[in-house]
């Protein structure tokens, strides 16, 4: 898995130089990352995406996992599949309803379980590798259907002289290591040059890593027959991604159709329209038509 790694990431980068021209190989953390346990899906607590004040009318199922899903299960009575992503597919501050996974599993209408592995502020890291240890724990679903989110999040790797070392900076290191993943920004001191400069070749470097952790889930998906559809929410990422060869088959959430969409639908008087209830994640007419794309490529593929 090391070897395959460094593979990925380097056809990457070869394969795309007017885009990654300047960027930096993926730091150690990236091949550390793969070598965790696989043998457990990382529990949640639901207290990341539930508020127990401002959510009280907001219906959450919540598995043994801590995922707004039906139990995982080995056993499937007809089509596994899965949906997976960050707090835009867990449908963060929105009814159970109310989101684009939902929307898609009740179009499929198979009658089987619902199985959703979402991981609010999750990146690209925290996402495809529990995406791995669900394959391994539970089986490879048939349709993965994946939309991602920015690359601006990664998961630490730091014993604790780091922390203290980056805590005397007045950086809440610890939190964002429990919690799993970090916004580079978060480094940023515009006093100290040094921090500043770190935290933009950390976005060049994350760039690459989160971009190599979807080529492999690709390779994967495609050696073990599972149908793999996705997209990002991210407009920046995707205008990205659909100028590499290695992804030009993703879903284009952005295309004209969408604006049109947004404007034949925007007097309707649907609670929660045009956001969830914290007015950040998406609201019934971007999950209606993400559920929409990803249903027409489902049907068509």
């Amino acid at each position: 898995m090391k070897n395959l790694s460094k593979i990925f990431s380097r056809d990457i980068l070869e394969n795309n130089k007017e885009l990654f021209r300047n960027l930096i190989q993926p730091d150690p953390a990236f091949y550390s990352a793969i070598n965790l346990n696989l043998n457990k899906v990382d529990y949640i607590s639901p207290s990341e995406f539930i508020d127990g004040k401002l959510d009280a009318d907001i219906s959450y199922i919540i598995n043994s996992y801590g995922h707004r899903s039906d139990e995982f299960s080995k056993i499937h009575k007809d089509k596994h599949i899965l949906y997976s992503g960050c707090s835009n597919t867990t449908g963060m501050a929105a009814p159970y309803e109310i989101n684009w996974a939902t929307m898609l599993h009740n179009k499929i209408n198979l009658g089987n379980d619902f199985y959703r592995l979402s991981y609010c502020s999750g990146g690209y890291q925290k996402i495809i590798l529990n995406l791995f240890k669900y394959f391994n724990e539970f089986g490879n679903p048939d349709t993965l259907f994946l939309l991602l989110p920015n690359t601006s999040r990664e998961i630490l790797f730091l014993n604790p002289t780091d922390i203290a070392k980056k805590e005397s900076k007045g950086i809440n290191f610890l939190s964002a290591v429990e919690m799993g993943y970090l916004y580079p920004w978060e480094e940023q001191d515009l006093e100290d040059k040094h921090y500043y400069i770190t935290s933009i070749e950390n976005h060049k470097r994350l760039f690459v890593q989160s971009y190599s952790y979807l080529y492999m889930l690709k390779q994967y998906c495609q050696s073990s027959g599972i149908k793999l559809i996705y997209s990002t929410w991210d407009k920046y990422q995707s205008d990205l991604l659909l100028k590499m060869s290695e992804f030009n088959d993703m879903i284009d959430i952005y295309d004209n159709n969408y604006y049109k969409y947004i404007y034949e639908n925007k007097d309707r008087e649907d609670k929660y329209l045009m956001a969830a209830r914290d007015g950040d994640h998406l609201g019934i007419i971007d999950s209606e038509y993400i559920s929409k794309l990803f249903y027409d490529r489902y049907m068509n593929d």
